[in-house]
């Protein structure tokens, strides 16, 4: 999910967890497993003529990977990881 949201690609997912998937933001994000609404969604995006969901959606994808993941902030959060992994 990390790899696709970074290179602007919207996921379509379930679960809970929303700090990477954004219903109807970065991509789709379902309660739960259920391959007749996963298929449902696809076929629905694939009929939008000008693609603006997913322009948007990667779009957005890409800026909130940016700021998830930026460089610097990331480095700095594994340094502290390994500085506690160490004590």
């Amino acid at each position: 999910i990390i790899e696709a949201l970074s290179v602007g690609v919207p996921v379509m997912t379930h679960g809970s967890f929303n700090k990477f998937v954004k219903n109807n933001f970065t991509g789709l994000l379902f309660e739960e497993w259920n391959a007749r609404i996963y298929a449902t969604n696809l076929y629905n995006l694939s009929k939008d003529k000008h693609k603006h969901k997913l322009i948007d959606w990667s779009m957005n994808a890409f800026n909130i990977s940016k700021l998830l993941f930026e460089k610097k902030k990331y480095g700095k959060s594994l340094v502290e990881i390994y500085k506690k992994l160490s004590e």
